[in-house]
């Protein structure tokens, strides 16, 4: 990150998943397509948060740097927990 900054590379991690992402609905019929873009999403947003730490860091300062990041790490979790649970309750033909 200190060689390049952190916003390009942001940037560049978002267009990949944003890009990927749209092409769910096109390849969700073909089983291996499908897995290999699940797994590059899952891939960008592990780079997310490798970026996303020494951020913190940089931010909040040393001391309460790992702090904040552990509560949104918490609520990231949370958001991933909630996801499932309103496509459950508000999708009614399941696909």
């Amino acid at each position: 990150m200190d060689k390049f900054g952190f916003k390009p590379l942001m940037l560049i991690i978002s267009f990949l998943e944003i890009s990927i992402a749209a092409s769910f609905y096109f390849i969700v019929s073909i089983n291996i397509l499908y897995l290999i873009s699940v797994l590059l999403v899952s891939l960008c947003i592990g780079g997310h948060f490798s970026l996303l730490a020494p951020l913190f860091n940089k931010v909040y300062g040393v001391s309460i740097g790992p702090q904040a990041y552990g509560i949104c790490g918490i609520f990231i979790g949370l958001a991933n927990l909630t996801g499932p649970l309103l496509c459950a309750f508000f999708l009614k033909e399941k696909i």
